[in-house]
């Protein structure tokens, strides 16, 4: 279904037949009567579609040996057969099915079976959608079309791997392996099953065949005419053999070729106003099926036929005018070793194409988690929102607020998990568009595959806890405050940004305020009317959040500080192995184990609820001591002697208290909610109409397995220690240049990174997750800062050495990222 880059020829001509060929099999079958074909194994139809694999081989080899770059291959790829492909599965379910439906309404988009078809997105086909074409001959289906195109996009990633393993390096090396393949396929499945169609290995040989035609299209273009009657002398003498199947792999992929590739007068010309090829493929069954349910019996079935092909042709052609054709442009051209292109002008066509992606990918996650990432956290805050807060969560009023807003009305768990996806994924898509478009190479591939498409990043985006979009807001605030610091200007897609990121990542979580630093800074470095831009916004969310913590007011805030010295203190208590008299003084003061004894808990309970990672045993076990009920004297003197006395006296235990929590969290050793896939004991606990598992996909087992191999290494897949190195590196370069902008930036990081580890009261890997972000705006800014000190060695610029600065920092930053 790729277009040829070579005109005039007759590929337009031949694919067009070729679809029209499918809707004409399909109609015999739409009426359940038999369809036509040849050796009475295959339908027009079926010849078709091995038509479609044969040109597609020839085409896609072309498009692999003219750029041989798997980035952008793969990119023409996904521009070339989703646009179209999302486009009529929407249509299917949002018009068509609930136009059709013998269901009520809501009881259509209440059905599971109806959110299963979009499936067929991710290529996990599905056929039916319910209440739809009940009562037609052929009944359920939908689009019986779309089970070819996996078949099709596993042939493209086949290639492209081999291409990229070096199987395509020369022409040579494609044949062989094009010929090893058909010998093993010929021998193991026609051979031993002459009467047996086996799809994927049918497909993957014609697909071969177009290849190797392509790349030996040197030798048999001369000779076209002779190869063509001996191979059809030799065909038929296979099918009378009766080897029909070889019969047809022998003469049909080069027929189809050396016809194609012909320039016959009028032929030729066929794709003049647009290639409606893979438009009709797509929408003829649905628009045969609809004009069946409605003609069936005032038509005969060439009438309705005719029909079909005359509405299906122009859907075909303004899919291909509007939709096709315009992501058709984006393709990536081959640009002197640079990943992509992205011009100022085709950056918000990248960024489209980005985000789609991500959702596509997250929604497959999402699809595999359903309804999300539920634990404890998302138990309190769920049902804060049902009482109408006589259970408090003691999280932030802003979380609080976006959580009731989106789970209130509907009850279902998975809206404010979308809303939340759909926001973390535009913020991931604008910051790898720009590290694009800086040429950032590296760093854009770096940062796609293992931290926006990240297990752990996912898992979090995807949970009911705020720290995933905090961490992706955090980072996409940081780098934006990084672009308008240097240009001075707010942008449009800056101020969307700044809209969507403010809120999660200032408010939140508790620590959020800190993050309003870069935010003053930029408001400080702007120009008036841009400075108005910025307040504007930070003005109405810190309203928002100023509004919402008065409303919405915590009747036993659980604070910041006591929780701390609380737990450090209890742990200074912990008896040494050995002692020696002359250092085994008073851990703490008489007047702090006073007030720790206050609420009748003797010192020797206090300790055996202690735990080395977690503080929450002194204060939420049902039977410990709930220290945090002391009274606010009591609290008041543990504070003070902490300060006053205690610290200093277990200045030791207090460091290997912090290092060992911080390790223990930066290790992703706890803190992580429960598998995502027990669910079910939170929903069965609120009122949520969700259900859990409720939709699969049959690449969800594939997700499973990447997610439990990443969860069970993620000592190394989820740690943030990238992060955490590059905040030192780029504060230590940023203040040794003097760079005011990236000294806020990495510096409110720095802040963070020391607050977490001064004040974490619990080993939980979530609190470390804004570290595991903070490549996506470092990266680009430590590139920047290193791009400056190697200018600044450079000798000064002279009339007789000029020196183009801009090239250096470009060669720089191609080095570094």
């Amino acid at each position: 279904m790729e277009r040829s880059v070579h005109q005039p020829n007759n590929f337009d001509f031949v694919r067009i037949l070729a679809s029209c060929m499918v809707l004409y099999s399909h109609h015999f079958a739409l009426y359940n009567l038999p369809a036509t074909g040849i050796f009475g194994m295959y339908t027009w139809g079926g010849l078709a579609v091995l038509i479609f694999f044969t040109i597609s081989g020839y085409l896609v080899t072309q498009s692999w040996l003219s750029d041989p770059h798997i980035g952008r291959f793969f990119l023409r790829r996904f521009l070339r057969i989703w646009p179209a492909l999302t486009l009529v599965v929407l249509a299917s379910v949002l018009i068509l099915g609930s136009q059709l439906t013998t269901l009520a309404t809501t009881d259509y988009f209440n059905s599971p079976e109806t959110w299963s078809y979009l499936r067929n997105i991710l290529l996990d086909v599905q056929f039916s959608l319910p209440g739809v074409f009940q009562t037609n001959p052929f009944m359920a289906s939908v689009n019986g079309s779309l089970w070819t195109i996996p078949y099709e996009v596993t042939c493209y990633i086949l290639l492209g791997i081999v291409g990229f393993l070096g199987g395509l390096k020369t022409r040579r090396r494609m044949l062989i392996i094009a010929t090893l393949y058909l010998i093993w396929y010929v021998a193991s499945t026609l051979i031993k099953y002459p009467g047996q169609i086996k799809a994927t290995r049918e497909f993957v040989a014609y697909f071969l065949l177009g290849g190797a035609l392509f790349a030996s299209r040197e030798v048999w273009i001369a000779h076209r005419k002779i190869i063509f009657f001996a191979l059809l002398a030799s065909s038929t003498l296979l099918a009378a053999v009766g080897y029909p199947l070889i019969a047809t792999l022998v003469f049909l992929p080069f027929a189809t070729i050396a016809f194609a590739t012909l320039s016959t007068p009028a032929i030729k010309r066929f794709g003049r106003y647009g290639d409606p090829s893979y438009g009709i493929y797509l929408f003829a069954f649905p628009i045969q099926q609809t004009i069946i349910q409605f003609t069936y019996k005032q038509l005969s079935i060439y009438e309705s036929m005719l029909l079909a092909l005359l509405i299906t042709t122009v859907f075909a052609f303004a899919s291909w005018h509007l939709l096709e054709k315009q992501f058709i442009k984006f393709k990536p051209s081959r640009t002197n070793g640079t990943f992509f292109e992205i011009k100022e002008e085709r950056s918000r066509h990248f960024f489209t194409g980005t985000w789609i992606t991500l959702l596509l990918i997250y929604g497959a996650w999402l699809i595999l988690f359903w309804p999300g990432v539920l634990g404890s956290d998302s138990f309190s805050i769920l049902l804060e929102s049902e009482t109408n807060r006589i259970h408090q969560s003691g999280k932030p009023a802003f979380w609080f607020m976006f959580v009731h807003l989106f789970y209130a009305p509907w009850q279902r768990v998975e809206i404010p998990i979308v809303v939340q996806l759909l926001i973390c994924t535009f913020l991931l898509a604008r910051m790898l568009t720009r590290l694009a478009q800086d040429q950032f190479r590296k760093s854009f591939l770096f940062c796609f595959v293992f931290i926006a498409a990240a297990p752990s990043l996912v898992f979090y985006n995807l949970a009911m806890y705020s720290d995933g979009i905090y961490a992706t807001a955090l980072a996409a605030l940081l780098l934006e405050i990084w672009i308008c610091s240097k240009s001075k200007t707010i942008s449009k897609i800056s101020f969307a940004v700044f809209v969507l990121a403010i809120p999660f990542a200032v408010l939140a979580r508790p620590n959020g305020i800190v993050n309003m630093i870069p935010v003053a800074f930029l408001l400080y470095v702007l120009q008036h009317r841009q400075r108005v831009k910025l307040a504007l916004i930070a003005g109405i969310w810190c309203a928002v959040g100023i509004c919402g913590s008065v409303i919405y007011k915590q009747r036993n805030p659980i604070g910041t500080l006591y929780p701390v010295v609380l737990y450090e203190t209890v742990g200074f208590l912990e008896e040494r192995v050995m002692k020696i008299p002359e250092f085994d003084q008073p851990k703490v003061t008489q007047k702090t184990l006073n007030a720790l004894q206050s609420n009748g808990k003797s010192i020797a309970e206090i300790q055996s609820f202690h735990d080395h990672y977690y503080w929450d045993p002194l204060i939420f076990n049902i039977d410990g001591p709930a220290l945090l009920g002391l009274s606010k004297n009591n609290k008041t003197v543990i504070i003070k002697e902490f300060f006053k006395n205690n610290l200093w006296r277990n200045i030791p235990a207090f460091l290997s208290s912090r290092v060992n929590i911080f390790l223990y969290a930066a290790f992703a050793s706890g803190g992580i909610p429960l598998s995502p896939w027990s669910t079910q004991w939170v929903l069965e606990r609120i009122q949520s109409k969700s259900v859990s598992g409720e939709h699969t996909l049959k690449s969800n087992e594939l997700l499973k397995k990447w997610f439990d191999i990443s969860t069970k290494y993620r000592f190394l897949f989820w740690t943030p220690w990238l992060g955490v190195a590059l905040i030192l590196m780029t504060f230590s370069k940023a203040f040794l240049q003097r760079d005011r902008a990236a000294i806020v930036i990495s510096g409110t990081l720095l802040l963070q990174l020391v607050a977490v580890f001064l004040l974490s009261i619990a080993g939980e890997y979530r609190y470390l997750l804004g570290f595991f972000t903070a490549p996506l705006v470092l990266l680009p800014i430590y590139t920047t800062l290193k791009n400056k000190e190697y200018l600044q060695t450079l000798p000064p610029r002279t009339s007789q050495t000029p020196t183009n600065r801009g090239s250096l920092i470009e060669q720089g930053a191609t080095r570094v990222c």
